[in-house]
């Protein structure tokens, strides 16, 4: 690895950790490039080297954040079962929280948390074939299970400290998801609509 590669890591990474600090305070809009580089410790000659502005900061930000979620999932352990799946969740959030913190919700705005949810509900759920393909509401149940392990992971994200140790948080949203799974069966009697 080129020392210059690393270099350029640890500049965007420090750049990025700036904005999200001042992001928990500020829309990003009253935020300016001084401010970033002054928090980082970086010349702002040298954040135009790796940016265009603020808003390309952010989106490389979350799109980076996507990639590492996306193979956090690719994993082997994330699909060998739900609590597994949880717990890379877990780790992956943890290892990224003040990262992720300024861009969910009610911080940040929603398309990052949407962009969560449907990279685990397209690449995470599946892999567990926990619901069979000719199913016509697979996209549903994957869409609503997705969001609700998001839904558990931003409160616990946006806290200061969490709610529940790590092995008890994973075994709550483990059971919660394992209950989400059971088939659903119209009631017998009533036809269905078409």
């Amino acid at each position: 690895m080129e020392p210059t590669d690393r270099r350029a890591r640890r500049t965007r990474r420090r750049l990025q950790e700036a904005l999200s600090r001042l992001l928990l305070k500020h829309r990003i809009q009253d935020i300016t490039v001084q401010q970033v580089t002054k928090l980082a410790g970086i010349n702002r000659s040298t954040f135009y080297l790796h940016y265009k502005d603020l808003y390309d900061l952010r989106q490389q930000m979350e799109g980076e954040l996507i990639r590492q979620l996306e193979n956090t999932l690719a994993q082997p352990e994330a699909s060998a079962g739900m609590r597994e799946l949880v717990n890379c969740l877990y780790g992956y959030f943890a290892e990224r929280r003040e990262l992720c913190r300024p861009l969910l919700p009610p911080n940040g705005d929603s398309p990052f948390w949407r962009k969560c949810v449907l990279t685990i509900a397209a690449r995470g759920l599946p892999a567990l074939a926990l619901i069979p393909e000719g199913n016509p509401l697979r996209e549903c149940q994957l869409t609503f299970l997705g969001s609700g392990l998001m839904g558990i992971l931003q409160e616990w994200v946006a806290r200061e400290a969490p709610a529940l140790p790590r092995e008890e948080t994973v075994g709550f949203l483990t059971w919660m998801m394992e209950g989400m799974l059971r088939p659903w069966e119209p009631e017998p009697g009533k036809e269905q609509s078409q």
